[in-house]
């Protein structure tokens, strides 16, 4: 078997992109590569890219909001003192909870969130 050794986040997307389903941001990309780099040095084997598996396994939501509504997540009403940035982030924290709970999730830099679906 013949595989192809992946060094970089670009070499990486760029497989996504050759195969149109650039679907990640750069951030998700990155976590992505980070990823399944690590999972092949845990098991010591190679991982052979699966594009299209790895484009119907995770997904990246661009907010918190799409997650809560996606995966029915309960969340509290903000608080009558609470600014709207404390508000968001606390509904991050409790979102990335429940989803760690169920999943592999990561918050992303960009803000995006990036999980596995369950």
């Amino acid at each position: 078997m013949i595989v192809k050794v992946i060094h970089s986040e670009a070499q990486f997307s760029h497989y996504f992109e050759k195969m149109d389903r650039d679907q990640f941001s750069p951030e998700g990309y990155g976590k992505l590569f980070q990823y399944y780099d690590s999972l092949s040095d845990e098991t010591g084997e190679p991982y052979e890219i699966d594009v299209i598996a790895i484009c119907c396994e995770w997904t990246e939501y661009d907010t918190v909001m799409e997650v809560v509504h996606a995966y029915n997540i309960d969340i509290d009403e903000a608080e009558d003192d609470e600014s709207a940035e404390e508000y968001n982030e606390r509904i991050t924290e409790t979102v990335m909870q429940e989803l760690l709970n169920h999943t592999i999730a990561y918050h992303l830099e960009n803000g995006n969130i990036l999980l596995l679906n369950y």
